[in-house]
């Protein structure tokens, strides 16, 4: 989860949430129902014109976290009991969530940013941080208050969908005078110009889900037009990983190209 709470110093224009209350203390407490029948909580993020996001949805009928990210798909299923979806809720009535207000600006481009859907017995209230709209200064802290709780929840709740991963570096890739990255889901995990050098395996916790595996190869001794070294080849692959296939292994074939096996 990306900080996209940035306050905002120049106000162009204040508008009104869907559900037409105002904001902030400045309008009293919050209007949401103390014990609603029904309650749906949706969170998104967006990487702006990055091909990334993630989504929470929060429910005691269906719960899941679905991220994305280039051709990478994750979504894990989990219960969330009454109990919590309760305890979720009341932070969203303590931090005044439908009095949060929302401003709107007309010349941004390409920014990324969260949103929060709170449906409560079938009363929508939507708010947005990201692309043209940002909070309002004094609402940060209380987005934010929301934010965390249903982030962290979520989180909690997949940690125990890990599984141990082991990566394999093959010996005649090793062999070779390449500058080996290793990167799983666009986050770089091995790099043998460190002290990763030596190794020929690693161990690492991934969800039970599609993981993309990247290899990247690039000379030691020659370097590009930047005066970093030259990039030569690389490949990725998108693979499942379960208890039961949770090895990966990086190499060359025989032609030297690179593969993810």
């Amino acid at each position: 989860m990306k900080n996209n709470l940035l306050p905002v110093l120049v106000i162009p224009s204040l508008f009104l949430a869907c559900t037409g209350e105002g904001g902030g203390t400045l309008f009293g407490g919050t209007a949401l129902p103390e014990n609603p029948e029904k309650i749906v909580i949706e969170w998104n993020e967006g990487g702006g014109m990055l091909p990334e996001g993630e989504t929470i949805y929060l429910s005691t009928d269906s719960s899941y976290y679905y991220m994305w990210k280039d051709q990478t798909r994750q979504k894990l299923y989990f219960n969330t009991s009454e109990q919590e979806l309760n305890e979720i809720y009341q932070v969203c009535r303590d931090n005044n969530f439908d009095k949060i207000r929302l401003i709107e600006e007309q010349e941004v481009y390409d920014r990324g940013g969260t949103s929060i859907r709170l449906i409560a017995d079938g009363k929508y209230i939507d708010k947005n941080n990201s692309g043209m709209t940002f909070l309002h200064e004094s609402d940060v802290d209380e987005y934010y208050a929301v934010e965390t709780k249903i982030y962290s929840f979520a989180m909690h709740k997949i940690e125990s969908m890990k599984t141990k991963t082991t990566l394999k570096i093959g010996r005649e890739l090793l062999d070779k005078n390449y500058l080996i990255y290793i990167s799983i889901n666009g986050y770089n995990i091995y790099n043998s110009d460190s002290g990763d050098s030596l190794l020929t395996h690693l161990d690492t916790m991934l969800y039970t889900a599609p993981n993309e595996f990247a290899l990247n190869l690039y000379a030691k001794d020659s370097l590009d037009s930047y005066g970093s070294p030259a990039f030569l080849k690389a490949t990725s692959r998108v693979k499942e990983i379960s208890d039961t296939s949770n090895t990966v292994t990086f190499g060359l074939d025989k032609t030297g190209t690179p593969v993810v096996n």
